[in-house]
């Protein structure tokens, strides 16, 4: 994956964050909370998107 083709997409809730690529999604909060209904929302929206049974070419 060359850096000048590679796109990301950070995208926010409430408490959590995270990074979205082609490959992969990193999800991540800054501090520590309890997930939002919104948060738990773009959570298994991204957990549905990105299943972690998949063969990616890294692997």
């Amino acid at each position: 994956i060359f850096a000048e083709t590679r796109r990301e997409f950070r995208v926010k809730a409430d408490t959590l964050n995270a990074f979205l690529t082609v490959y992969k999604a990193i999800l991540f909060q800054k501090d520590a909370s309890p997930l939002s209904p919104k948060d738990r929302e773009l959570r298994d929206y991204i957990l549905e998107k990105y299943p972690h049974a998949r063969d990616t070419p890294l692997i």
